[in-house]
């Protein structure tokens, strides 16, 4: 009836990508440009890296003293990621870390049956993977992420204002954990 070429040919015209597993490429948003591109291109160097997976970019961050006009740091993300490999799906809501992590979870939890087989890769700047760390632990209470850290090197203050933010990490999960509820 069909020769191989010609069923081959066939197959391949219905075949579909299947991967062996799913990234969740979760970048975190800055209110600063540069810092936030720096992210940005580091969460972008890595997936390149990623063979035989599934990647989907949760973009995380809202617009902090909001501007009606402005757009969100998801949104902004979401342009600079837009040719990349992958699903992208956006988080506008959340105005710091700890609901990142909140609403990163609830979609999670609405969106995979079983999400210890997901992957999550988190982009953020070295200064503030210790907090987030610490915030992420507090919200998600199982699982460990992998990091992905951006440089920042013109940010002299960063590491600096990090040590004031620690001091908020208590409370910045009690306010983000009733998000879930």
């Amino acid at each position: 009836m069909f020769g191989i070429k010609t069923l081959l040919f066939i197959l391949s015209c219905f075949a579909v990508q299947v991967y062996s597993k799913t990234t969740v490429m979760v970048v975190l948003g800055c209110a600063m440009q540069d810092i936030q591109q720096e992210r940005i291109a580091a969460a972008i160097d890595y997936a390149k890296s990623l063979d035989d997976t599934e990647i989907v970019w949760f973009v995380t961050g809202g617009v902090k003293n909001a501007v009606s006009q402005m757009a969100s740091e998801a949104e902004q993300m979401r342009e600079k990621i837009s040719g990349s490999k992958g699903k992208i799906v956006l988080d506008e809501k959340a105005k710091n870390t700890a609901e990142n992590f909140a609403y990163l979870k609830k979609w999670m939890n609405e969106s995979y049956d079983d999400t210890e087989s997901v992957e999550i890769v988190i982009t953020t700047s070295e200064f503030h993977q210790e907090r987030a760390s610490k915030i992420f632990n507090g919200v998600f209470q199982e699982g460990e992420p992998l990091w992905n850290l951006s440089v920042s090197e013109n940010c002299k203050h960063c590491w600096r204002d990090e040590k004031i933010h620690m001091k908020n990490v208590a409370i910045d999960v009690k306010n983000a954990v009733q998000i879930l509820a």
